[in-house]
């Protein structure tokens, strides 16, 4: 995790039901090793209640952070991402920017 934080918007009790939204922001002309993901917690009346986000470093096998994306995992990104897109999920939702 090369960075994360959130940001409390309304108070959640021990019942309320939350569903957890997220975002991932791709480019896919993106060279730099990283994944963005936005994170949004909502109550089922969609009151929400926390907003947040994560930037994920790719590493290899030596957990050394990578300066490029390697083309396996591009390619792995990829097939995901049109999966993704063809059989959607209600809590995901990828953006390409």
């Amino acid at each position: 995790v090369l960075k994360s934080g959130c940001k409390y918007v309304n108070p959640a009790r021990m019942a309320d039901e939350l569903i957890v939204e997220t975002t991932m922001l791709y480019r896919p002309d993106q060279h730099n090793a990283k994944i963005e993901l936005a994170h949004t917690i909502v109550k089922k009346n969609n009151l929400t209640v926390v907003e947040g986000s994560t930037i994920l470093g790719i590493c290899n096998d030596k957990f050394e952070l990578l300066y490029r994306i390697p083309d396996d995992i591009r390619e792995y990104l990829d097939r995901q991402i049109a999966h993704y897109q063809k059989n959607p999920l209600p809590y995901l939702k990828i953006i390409k920017t």
